[in-house]
């Protein structure tokens, strides 16, 4: 089954068709998603981040006024080291992507219409239907539509950067005709 490049006139108002290479930003990106969406996904957010430094401010208080120096220099570094945390994972885990599969950054042709979604890359296609889908987020910059019934956490991510307002418009109706939006 080949993705087709013009979509006939009779289906294209409910057809989108995208292009693009995947780019280590659209990695890192999936990444934070999918660490939001698991069970302890509010540790990678605003809430996990100021609670994480409230007890370390704790900390460090606790040790500044009982005066025992030898727990200060590791409370000292646990903040900074929660912080790289956030910012290193999903860095690294995409650069490892990237290198592992090299077909990652080939160009893909994502085809999205009434019947699902389907990919094809130079070395392989596949059709996803609606109901792999647990819905999808809507953010400034992507569509992302985390998959059910998988091992591990899977998500799609689809990025706007090649949308004209009118492709944009399209994929947002598909999307909501098909998938619940997700809050996360």
């Amino acid at each position: 089954m080949e993705v087709e490049e013009a979509p006939d006139e009779a289906t294209s108002s409910a057809t989108v068709l995208l292009k693009y290479t995947m780019a280590r930003a659209d990695l890192v990106h999936a990444v934070r998603v999918m660490q939001r969406l698991t069970r302890f996904g509010w540790l990678v957010g605003p809430k996990g981040l100021s609670m994480v430094g409230a007890f370390w401010g704790l900390g460090m208080l606790g040790s500044l006024l009982s005066g025992d120096s030898g727990d200060f220099g590791l409370i000292v570094w646990l903040g900074p080291a929660y912080v790289v945390m956030l910012v290193a994972v999903p860095e690294l885990q995409a650069i490892i992507t990237m290198r592992a599969s090299p077909g990652t950054l080939a160009e893909q042709r994502v085809l999205v219409d009434s019947n699902g979604i389907r990919i094809a890359v130079a070395h392989a296609e596949t059709t996803m239907r609606w109901r792999q889908f647990q819905g999808y987020r809507e953010s400034a910059k992507y569509f992302d539509l985390p998959l059910t019934d998988t091992v591990g956490r899977q998500i799609l991510v689809l990025p706007k950067r090649e949308l004209d307002p009118a492709d944009a418009a399209r994929l947002r109706a598909l999307l909501a005709t098909h998938l619940t939006p997700l809050d996360r």
